[in-house]
């Protein structure tokens, strides 16, 4: 947040005692919890936490941060200028999806492929750059595999 506070402010300019602002209440605090999540702020980085509740999935409504901007005045004397800007989080999540199958006992069934399943998740929604993917070049990959998705010792 140190970053934004400081665009367009002169070499020297100070940014201190970030808050988070109570939307309830209006008080300015280091943390606030929403029916969407926790948002938890450093009060010396200005550095925002959004931890979302469970199931939560999409964006998160607007928080606002505000902070104390100390500037040389034109006599030489600092200056304290209130400010504040807003905090919105996103977060991409995997909506789960259904699969039945229905059969006799003891005859084959078969479920969804993991191709089809994924589709069906694989929208501009459910993508950090509002993408999809691309399934003639994706690939799958596992955690400690080589390039032929091999788990090596």
């Amino acid at each position: 947040m140190e970053k934004g506070f400081k665009t367009g402010l002169p070499n020297g300019a100070e940014v201190s005692d970030y808050k988070l602002v109570d939307p309830e209440s209006g008080k300015k605090v280091s943390s606030v919890t929403t029916s969407e999540g926790t948002y938890e702020i450093d009060e010396n980085t200005g550095k925002v936490n959004f931890t979302p509740a469970p199931g939560f999935i999409g964006t998160a409504k607007p928080l606002t941060v505000s902070a104390n901007v100390t500037l040389t005045g034109d006599d030489g004397k600092p200056v304290v200028v209130e400010s504040s800007t807003t905090y919105t989080p996103t977060v991409y999540g995997v909506k789960p999806s259904s699969d039945e199958t229905k059969g006799k006992q003891g005859q084959p069934q078969e479920s969804k492929s993991g191709k089809d399943r994924f589709s069906e998740l694989n929208t501009a929604t459910n993508t950090p750059d509002g993408t999809n993917v691309d399934w003639s070049t994706a690939k799958y990959s596992l955690e400690g595999a080589d390039e032929e998705g091999k788990v090596v010792a």
